[in-house]
């Protein structure tokens, strides 16, 4: 069973499988984006319990079902450049140069 539940203004879909319930928001407003994907999610989870369609260890079933069976992880977040000290003086010197008077700029570092 599948269905929609609009939250403020925006449509989320609800449904159980495996005993377990799901909840995905499809972060629209649009009522017939909403309705689409409910028709693909209602689609792909028909063919996952007929077998038709194999769901990974590791998927998202949520993103896997609205997918159709194509997204079998959430993409990986990229770690970020880590910040060395040289590199902060660096920026924040930048950021002054306009801010206060070039004779300053000695004084502080």
């Amino acid at each position: 069973m599948v269905w929609l539940e609009q939250r403020g203004k925006k449509y989320r879909l609800s449904f159980r499988y495996g005993g377990t319930m799901y909840r995905h928001s499809l972060g629209t407003t649009d009522k017939s984006e909403a309705d689409a994907c409910l028709a693909r999610l209602e689609d792909s989870l028909n063919r996952l319990e007929r077998g038709w369609l194999k769901l990974p260890h590791d998927a998202d079933l949520p993103l896997f079902l609205l997918s159709g069976g194509e997204v079998t992880g959430k993409a990986p977040i990229p770690a970020p450049t880590p910040l060395t000290l040289t590199a902060l003086c660096q920026e924040y010197e930048t950021a002054q140069e306009t801010a206060i008077e070039a004779n300053s700029l000695g004084t502080g570092i």
